[in-house]
């Protein structure tokens, strides 16, 4: 019985004076060092680029008419706010509204014969006239400003001219073209 109280008396004692050599040394040599602690605050870092460019609209249109003829009014003037449907030019169409109305008194006459074959083929060619005849007018597609009018009452324009004859520009949102260095852009 005194081995079994023996023996682990000894493995404690052994323990005890392992740990105050090894382990208490190692963590006294750990205490020696010493911390140091910063406060980090956060700082706004602001660079500028002076750089020159142009505010362009997103949204624009060139038009032009797609036939030949005299203008023969001009409704807007550069620097105008106009509406989606506005009415901003037109050529000359004397001749577009006496074919409409020589097919139309046509029609009246075939009714009249009673040729219904007739009045058929005159009934595409009056729409045919009407199509004519809008084609001498000018509409804005969008809601915008007038940035430009290059034509006067009298002016005559070539059908299929590449040269614009009313340019509308939506400004309620414009972009900024610029050109940065590549040395200037922000990593």
């Amino acid at each position: 019985i005194v081995l079994w109280i023996v023996i682990p008396l000894i493995l404690i004692a052994i323990g005890g004076a392992f740990y105050y050599f090894f382990i208490r040394e190692k963590e006294k040599k750990n205490n020696d060092i010493q911390l140091t602690v910063y406060t980090v605050k956060s700082v706004k870092h602001r660079e500028t680029v002076e750089v020159s460019g142009n505010i362009e609209p997103i949204e624009s249109e060139d038009l032009s008419f797609h036939v030949s003829g005299i203008v023969s009014h001009v409704y807007v003037r550069e620097g105008d706010y106009i509406k989606a449907g506005t009415l901003l030019a037109e050529l000359d169409n004397t001749q577009q509204l006496y074919d409409l109305k020589k097919v139309e008194y046509d029609i009246a006459q075939k009714k009249a014969a009673g040729a219904k074959r007739d009045i058929e083929l005159l009934g595409m060619e009056k729409q045919l006239k009407e199509n004519a005849l809008e084609y001498r007018k000018l509409y804005a597609s969008f809601s915008g400003l007038v940035s430009a009018v290059n034509i006067e009452e009298g002016d005559y324009i070539n059908a299929g001219s590449k040269d614009t004859q009313v340019r509308i520009i939506n400004i309620s949102s414009l972009k900024v073209v610029v050109e940065v260095d590549e040395l200037d852009a922000p990593l």
